[in-house]
């Protein structure tokens, strides 16, 4: 296959705006730190998804947070991967900040952004039953029982759709080709993959090749909290930007260097490559 052929076909760029009803695309891509974001809030993504799920190809929904930030200047299988995006989400109130800024700078009419188009995973997973049309959904990752769970509580919730789990506890290649066999005898409409960062991206891009067409969305540790394994942060907190006080007051040793340490080196990578930009651009 050429790279256009491992590449998530049914890109927004090429998708016809005029199908979504509206007769032209409501969102645009915002640069940000050296990246891109798409700002829609729960509402539009699932309104979005309702579209996504009748195409030909494969969609890939990203997110982005400081630690997506760092992983995409750093790792070049997760930049691989979010280079072709369709939809990245912002998931964090400095990407929402940033991003805003963008808006204003380029006077982007009728963009600015609120603390809506700041969205997780479970501002929007658990309400999947919404999206009209959707009858089958993966879920790949997470412990065993806190995937069996998650599987459980979405049934519940929108009984008409049919989700089936995958547990991403001791993965490897080979647990990685099993489950892509079974996934694609399931033929998942969605698939959602919450290996974490950046596993479940490293999953994604190695296995193009593989996967069947579909939307895929990166969901990190949203099984745990679906399942009730994991306590979430009050969503209140997201809207003041200390959501990660709350997360790592709760799990110091898991998110204590991602949230102390990993922020000054993305500062130090952003700044390396500004530094860069200006010293080429002087000699030019």
């Amino acid at each position: 296959m050429n790279s256009r052929d491992r590449s998530f076909s049914a890109n927004s760029r090429e998708l016809d705006a005029a199908k979504r009803g509206n007769g032209k695309l409501p969102y645009r891509a915002l640069p940000v730190f050296e990246t891109h974001v798409t700002p829609l809030t729960a509402d539009e993504l699932l309104r979005e998804l309702t579209f996504l799920i009748t195409q030909r190809g494969r969609v890939f929904i990203g997110n982005h947070n400081l630690h997506s930030l760092y992983l995409n200047l750093t790792d070049s299988k997760f930049s691989r991967l979010y280079s072709l995006a369709d939809f990245i989400l912002i998931d964090g109130f400095p990407i929402l900040c940033a991003a805003n800024f963008e808006a204003v700078a380029r006077r982007a009419p009728g963009v600015r952004l609120r603390g809506k188009h700041r969205i997780g995973s479970l501002d929007w997973v658990p309400r999947l039953g919404e999206v009209a049309g959707l009858r089958r959904v993966a879920m790949i990752g997470a412990s065993p029982q806190a995937n069996a769970e998650a599987v459980k509580r979405l049934s519940a919730t929108s009984p008409h759709i049919a989700y089936r789990g995958w547990e991403g506890s001791s993965w490897n290649q080979k647990r990685s080709m099993e489950v892509i066999a079974e996934v694609r005898a399931f033929r998942p409409q969605l698939t959602l993959v919450g290996l974490g960062m950046p596993l479940q991206e490293h999953f994604l891009e190695g296995n193009l090749d593989s996967l069947p067409d579909g939307v895929y969305a990166t969901v990190g540790g949203a099984f745990d909290q679906i399942a009730g394994l994991q306590k979430a942060a009050p969503r209140f907190l997201g809207d003041y930007g200390v959501e990660w006080l709350w997360r790592l007051l709760t799990q110091p040793r898991r998110l204590g260097y991602r949230y102390l340490v990993e922020p000054w080196k993305l500062l130090a990578v952003l700044t390396r490559k500004q530094i860069i930009r200006k010293s080429k651009y002087g000699q030019d």
